[in-house]
């Protein structure tokens, strides 16, 4: 091990962070670093899982149910109050957005709401490349039968339609031509309503 790695570790070692849902056993090698860095880990998590000898202490709490597990993290913290979690992280997609309302009612270090909230939502995130003068495909929110309209005169086919929140390409169809748009809109369009 190399000066700087035991310098890490030494600086780390000790530190608290909450990680939100412990993922697949792919990230396994993520939370093995925290743990040689000398990190500790509470894991916001619906069970224990193949992470056990990672985590240091766990809160058990469905991820998707965004006011439950906040109401388990503050139960945590109101039970262990020498506990002191400095931060925040995920590297679960969908749980990027619950992961930002933690570090704003908590005050931990982490991403904003206000941040995440702009970079989850794909169409907000187009719309801030736009603004920044970075390059992005060209987009257009589909709220109506005129908007249908709009990408039929506008838009080159083939084209992605995609819902505006979403994770591991579920519900990304392309469309191959302008006959085909409002089939395809009409299968994708339950997930649009869920955003």
């Amino acid at each position: 091990m190399t000066k700087q790695v035991l310098s890490k570790s030494k600086k780390n070692a000790g530190r608290i962070i909450l990680l939100v849902n412990t993922g697949s056993v792919m990230k396994k090698f993520i939370l093995q670093k925290l743990s040689r860095m000398g990190v500790k880990i509470i894991a916001l998590n619906k069970e224990k899982n193949w992470a056990e000898s990672y985590v240091d202490k766990w809160i058990l709490a469905d991820t998707t149910k965004h006011a439950e597990a906040t109401r388990a993290v503050q139960s945590f913290i109101e039970d262990h109050p020498k506990c002191k979690i400095e931060g925040v992280i995920t590297f679960w997609e969908d749980d990027v957005l619950l992961t930002s309302k933690i570090a704003d009612k908590f005050g931990f270090i982490g991403i904003p709401y206000a941040v995440s909230s702009h970079i989850r939502n794909k169409f907000f995130f187009r719309n801030f490349c736009e603004k920044n003068g970075i390059m992005s495909p060209k987009y257009k929110a589909i709220e109506s039968e005129q908007d249908l309209d709009y990408v039929r005169d506008n838009f080159i086919f083939p084209i992605v339609i995609k819902p505006a929140y979403g994770s591991s390409s579920a519900f990304v169809v392309k469309v191959e031509g302008a006959e085909e748009l409002q089939e395809i809109y009409e299968y994708v369009k339950p997930e649009f309503l869920k955003c």
